[in-house]
């Protein structure tokens, strides 16, 4: 569903190489918008501090509860997105779309995992 498609195959081989790098175990997807679900970038939820940090995309290095606007959990079976109402982070939510005011304002990917 998210870079599905030939076009998308070197920023699906991208993230998937910086999943296995990055050792985390909840992972939560930035989308672009509360209605339009593309991918804009791949965050790892860290559990133990609360720490919500990039791994990839265009979104800010570091997120905090206050700079979410909208919470989703992934329904495997209608493959989608379903809206969540609540206002921090947890092992329950798969997406978040962020305030408009803390999203970099050009639309350059940047990777956060270090390549080595």
């Amino acid at each position: 569903m998210l870079l599905a498609g030939g076009a998308n195959v070197p920023a699906r081989t991208e993230v998937l190489e910086d999943l296995e790098r990055s050792g985390g175990e909840n992972f939560v997807i930035l989308l672009r918008g509360a209605k339009n679900h593309s991918f804009k970038g791949l965050y790892t939820h860290l559990v133990e501090t609360g720490q919500i940090v990039k791994l990839y995309g265009s979104g800010p290095i570091e997120v905090s509860d206050q700079d979410i606007t909208d919470h989703f959990k992934y329904d495997s079976g209608s493959r989608s997105f379903k809206s969540l109402s609540t206002r921090s982070m947890s092992t329950l939510v798969h997406g978040m779309v962020l305030n408009t005011n803390v999203l970099p304002s050009s639309a350059t990917t940047v990777r956060a995992v270090d390549r080595r």
